[in-house]
């Protein structure tokens, strides 16, 4: 009986933690990438990656950042949580890919974009540290 108990008490505590994830990190899949922070879903919301900047049109990287986010997130979901509504209507939005990796880290890391500091606080900071170093994407001399 105690044993029942317990099993039933777990099973009730697995859903209660699944229903909580699943409200606060949303399943989503990419229809298109429109630059190297920001793109499409194929509910046609448009979605911010939180915490970077990307390179803009008219700057140079811009294509290749572009790029760069549509092989990191295209043809696969993502787990997204999010933040808030920003400036243009865009889902400011936190995303893993399938591995769990940040996008916003790889991005990064990449030398494809910035910490966008007065957003994430410093969050990237590191990694952008690290592509600088490197001399990688927008760091290179």
């Amino acid at each position: 009986m105690i044993k029942s108990i317990a099993i039933i008490s777990l099973i009730l505590i697995a859903y209660v933690a699944l229903a909580y994830f699943n409200e606060q990190a949303g399943q989503l899949s990419v229809s298109y990438v429109v630059d190297g922070d920001t793109f499409v879903t194929t509910n046609d919301e448009t979605v911010r990656v939180w915490g970077i900047d990307a390179p803009e049109e008219d700057q140079p990287f811009y294509q290749t950042a572009t790029i760069t986010l549509e092989s990191l997130i295209e043809d696969s979901f993502l787990a997204c949580n999010f933040i808030t509504k920003g400036k243009y209507r865009r889902d400011i939005m936190r995303c893993y890919n399938a591995d769990g990796q940040d996008i916003g880290a790889l991005m990064i890391q990449k030398g494809m974009a910035k910490d966008y500091n007065s957003v994430s606080g410093g969050y990237y900071m590191r990694d952008e540290i690290q592509a600088q170093k490197r001399q990688l994407g927008i760091w290179k001399k």
